[in-house]
């Protein structure tokens, strides 16, 4: 999501993969936009299933536990504020918040017989 070109994104999401945004808190603290919230917005109602969002919290700065911001917290508070804030409705904020994380990292193992 660091290139929030919609045509790269639905191109790439037509192939039928699922994609992961990750970049969306960045910017919002630098200047307070949000291009992957206006890229997620775009392309979430044609593609529901195949967007996650997750943190790259790599810096200790980003953690609250160590006096920084924005913390996990962010994935539950900010980023579905800003989205339902651009049309995203409740069902969608779910999708990619929760069950498409969930099938996504949800494996099946091959059964014993």
């Amino acid at each position: 999501d660091r290139l929030p070109d919609i045509a790269y994104h639905r191109r790439l999401l037509s192939s039928g993969v699922t994609v992961e945004y990750d970049h969306h808190f960045r910017t919002y603290l630098k200047d307070g936009s949000c291009p992957t919230a206006d890229l997620i917005a775009a392309l979430v109602p044609a593609f529901p299933n195949q967007i996650v969002v997750g943190m790259d919290l790599a810096r200790r700065g980003y953690w609250h536990g160590r006096g920084g911001k924005p913390g996990l917290v962010w994935l539950l508070t900010v980023l579905p504020k800003l989205l339902k804030e651009r049309g995203v409705c409740d069902d969608l904020v779910q999708r990619i918040l929760t069950n498409n994380p969930r099938r996504a990292f949800t494996f099946a193992t091959a059964s014993q017989g």
